[in-house]
């Protein structure tokens, strides 16, 4: 994990904390296709699509991270989503998907707490299910998406609180999929005060210039979720307009 000022950061090191993602209900095989692609270009830390593309281009991921270890280069982790887009699905369903996503090939998994229990302070019953994904992911990175957007500070809090308690590698703001709210500065703030380094902090929902990245490195941030219109965007001096994520 970069301990670097941020001043000090270079478009390499931009790279490699960024997480090449497509994973909105749109995103096509095109941009499934195109993740790889800047992924491998850019040595993003991973890249992220929705299970169903997996089942199709997961052979393309392999042939890519082959080649690159050939070639002595790190291999691009390989992420899948659990609970998406919402966490709402029954614990046993998004055990399922995380069982599936682990068949495929992935090492990592982003997954989304269950974001109404948790407005409903059902705190318990949060915890439980992230429990229950937990066990079922043993071995491999668990990133907790609790949805920042639709939060309050002192829920941000506890969720943050939980997911770490439960053994999360990270905790990450959003899925990038709500519309009204992106996350904020301010959100990663209050996750780093409720974690501390006890894990990772990733942001996601809205980031689309490299200020804004590194405006949530100064707060902990160190791992960041964005489309592949945004990493190609920033990595090449630029600002995305027309992202998904």
């Amino acid at each position: 994990m970069l301990n670097k000022k941020v001043e000090d950061l270079t478009m390499e090191d931009i790279g490699s904390m960024m997480d090449c993602s497509a994973v909105q209900a749109q995103s096509t095989l095109e941009d499934a296709r195109n993740v790889i692609l800047y992924a491998d270009r850019y040595n993003t830390s991973g890249m992220f699509l929705l299970g169903g593309n997996y089942e199709i281009v997961m052979p393309e991921v392999k042939e890519m991270n082959a080649r690159r270890a050939a070639e002595g280069k790190r291999c691009i982790k390989v992420g899948g989503t659990v609970g998406f887009p919402d966490g709402g699905h029954p614990t046993s369903v998004k055990v399922y998907e995380v069982e599936r996503m682990m068949e495929l090939g992935c090492d990592e998994l982003d997954c989304v707490i269950q974001v109404g229990l948790a407005i409903s302070g059902e705190w318990k019953r949060v915890e439980e299910d992230l429990a229950a994904i937990r066990r079922a992911s043993e071995g491999i990175v668990l990133k907790t998406i609790i949805e920042t957007p639709y939060l309050t500070p002192e829920q941000i809090t506890t969720a943050s609180k939980i997911a770490m308690n439960v053994g999360s590698d990270w905790v990450k703001t959003s899925t990038g999929w709500p519309s009204s709210k992106k996350t904020t500065v301010e959100d990663v703030i209050l996750m780093k005060a409720a974690v501390g380094d006890n894990c990772g902090i990733k942001a996601a929902g809205g980031i689309r210039n490299i200020e804004t990245l590194k405006a949530m490195y100064a707060e902990g941030a160190r791992l960041f979720g964005l489309s592949w219109t945004s990493v190609k965007s920033i990595m090449e001096g630029g600002e995305s307009q027309n992202a998904q994520y």
